[in-house]
Parts: C-alpha cells; sequence; structure tokens
C-alpha cells in the first residue's frame, strides 16, 4: 500500500470511527429520554394520576419508536467502523470494537460503552420496578 493510500486508508477510517461514536452517543441520548420518560411514568403511577401515565405511556411509545428507527443507521455505522478495524460482521459487539480501535478511539468507546450499559441497566430496573407497583396495585384494587 502506497503512503497515498495508506493515508486515505487511515482517514476513511477515522471518519467511519466518527459515524460510529455519532451513532452510539445519540442512542444514549434516546436511551437517556426513554429513562427520564420511565421516571415520569413511575411518578404517575404512584400518584395514581391516570392523566400524566397515559402522556407517559404514549411519550415512552414515541421514543421507542425513535430507538427502532435510528437502529439500521446505527447498525450501519457501527458495522462501517468495524470493517475498518477488520472486526466481522459475525463478531459485531462494541468491546469487539474496542478491542481493535486505535487510541483515542478506544477509550472514546470504552465511555460510550460504559454509558450505555450505566442507562440500560438503570432504565431495566426502573420498568421492573413500575411493573411490580402496577402488579401490586392492581391486585390490591
Amino acid at each position: 500500500m502506497s503512503l497515498d493510500s495508506h493515508t486515505a486508508f487511515d482517514a476513511a477510517r477515522e471518519q467511519s470511527l466518527e459515524r460510529c461514536c455519532a451513532a452510539l452517543e445519540a442512542e444514549i441520548a434516546r436511551q437517556t429520554h426513554v429513562l427520564e420518560v420511565c421516571r415520569e411514568q413511575g411518578r404517575a403511577a404512584r400518584l395514581r394520576d391516570v392523566d400524566a401515565l397515559e402522556t407517559a405511556t404514549r411519550e415512552l411509545a414515541k421514543s421507542m419508536n425513535g430507538v427502532l428507527r435510528a437502529e439500521a443507521e446505527r447498525l450501519a455505522a457501527v458495522m462501517d467502523a468495524a470493517r475498518g478495524l477488520g472486526v466481522g460482521p459475525e463478531d459485531l459487539r462494541l468491546s469487539r470494537l474496542i478491542a481493535h480501535a486505535p487510541e483515542p478511539w478506544r477509550a472514546r468507546l470504552v465511555d460510550i460503552q460504559r454509558r450505555l450499559k450505566t442507562v440500560i441497566g438503570i432504565t431495566h430496573r426502573l420498568v421492573e420496578a413500575n411493573g411490580r407497583f402496577l402488579r401490586d396495585g392492581a391486585r390490591t384494587a
């Protein structure tokens, strides 16, 4: 590979990593919004505010539709970055990108992975708690 083609390859890899990170950052923002809506849904349920609960439920459905619509774009950006790093589609996990990414991308991807796991974990626990509250309330009503 000539110096010019090597430089072009590095530039393309940098661009694909930037698109990948931007897509994952956007996913963090969407997931954070989902978390906030779930919090509002739980507050409304605990206050027995049916109108606020219905509003939060509609917003949650809208937010989840946004997550699903963005999935193809995010996946394409991640796959492009993976190709640039030599990671095959059969092994497409963020941890594999991290293992193959040069610095400073590795550090950025580690931070993104940590934030994604955190927000998704909190949301998961909150949804379980909201569900338990609603089930318990339905049994005593």
